[in-house]
């Protein structure tokens, strides 16, 4: 019986897969504008990028609107890329663990009306350590592949109409938030 991850691993090495990649510092500001949007859609392009490279049968959209089911395949296809390009060792699994754990976090939050919901927003931050680790590994490979390679710092006009939205309402959410743990009502 074949091991069909050992196939995959090895078209996703010998294809040279360069992942979605965006400057830390932009991934944090276009999280917190979309309210985590934005990282489906980073998922989603990465999605696409592996099913090029690996020439396989996925619908990438799917795959970013379900990412808790998904991620943890997602985050083992990038790291075995980096890897083959001499990553150092990094357990993706807890990373995918913390992502899903926060993402479920999240949403009870915004489900939570009192203090208890306030406290659950600020521990469903964790997600962007997952993110920012895995941003990291993705400029690796795309370092090591192309080492002329930057990320993508500049913002679009729609990037910037959105975090000129977005970042004040997160804002004001979070004093609202920071209120109800404090217990001033609002």
């Amino acid at each position: 019986m074949e091991n069909n991850t050992s196939k995959t691993v090895v078209a996703a090495v010998t294809a040279d897969p360069v992942f979605f990649d965006v400057t830390r510092k932009k991934m944090i500001i276009m999280n917190l504008s979309t309210y985590g949007i934005y990282y489906l859609y980073w998922v989603y392009k990465n999605w696409v990028v592996i099913k090029e490279s690996e020439k396989i049968d996925i619908v990438p959209f799917w795959r970013a609107f379900f990412s808790i089911f998904y991620i943890n395949s997602l985050y083992n296809r990038i790291y075995k890329a980096a890897v083959a390009r001499g990553f150092r060792t990094l357990a993706t699994s807890n990373l995918a663990l913390i992502y899903i754990v926060g993402t479920i976090v999240g949403n009870i939050s915004a489900r939570l009306d009192n203090q208890f919901g306030a406290f659950l927003w600020f521990a469903g931050l964790m997600i962007f350590y997952p993110i920012l680790k895995m941003q990291e590994v993705v400029e690796h490979n795309n370092h090591e592949i192309n080492p002329a390679f930057t990320p993508k710092a500049a913002y679009s006009l729609f990037e910037k109409c959105i975090v000129a939205i977005g970042i004040p309402l997160n804002f004001l959410g979070a004093i609202v938030i920071f209120a109800q743990l404090i217990g001033v009502a609002i």
